[in-house]
């Protein structure tokens, strides 16, 4: 029972084809290893995306704010732009003792209630 036939032969982890070679070769080619690995962590790469895309939106809403000398808007504009509260990059306590929530360079705080604040950091700080 230990000829040829009986062994068990070792195939490439993506496309089940049996592999030539190095016994410890583990895909039958690059393009194999690649897709195998892509496939691995697109469920990951689709919440960076996710994330990325939110971050992005509420820093054009703030950028967009801020070129037009709004500094202090009411939280339904922001929210009537798709704003979202819950996504930011960073906090900063100011020695005010206001927080900030930051977008990257450009930050926002609650005044009250309907309101927030819009500041944009200086370049090299």
């Amino acid at each position: 029972m230990n000829n040829k036939s009986d062994e068990i032969k070792a195939v490439c982890q993506f496309c089940v084809a049996p592999l030539k070679g190095r016994s410890d070769k583990r895909f039958c080619n690059s393009a194999c290893r690649s897709a195998f690995h892509n496939e691995r962590t697109e469920s990951s790469r689709k919440v960076i995306r996710a994330v990325n895309k939110v971050l992005h939106k509420n820093y054009q809403i703030l950028q967009t704010l801020w070129e037009h000398n709004e500094r202090e808007v009411s939280h339904h504009i922001v929210l009537r732009s798709g704003f979202n509260f819950n996504y930011f990059t960073s906090i900063q306590n100011l020695n005010t003792g206001a927080t900030y929530f930051f977008c990257y360079d450009i930050g926002f705080s609650n005044t009250d209630e309907k309101t927030i604040r819009i500041i944009k950091k200086e370049k090299g700080r």
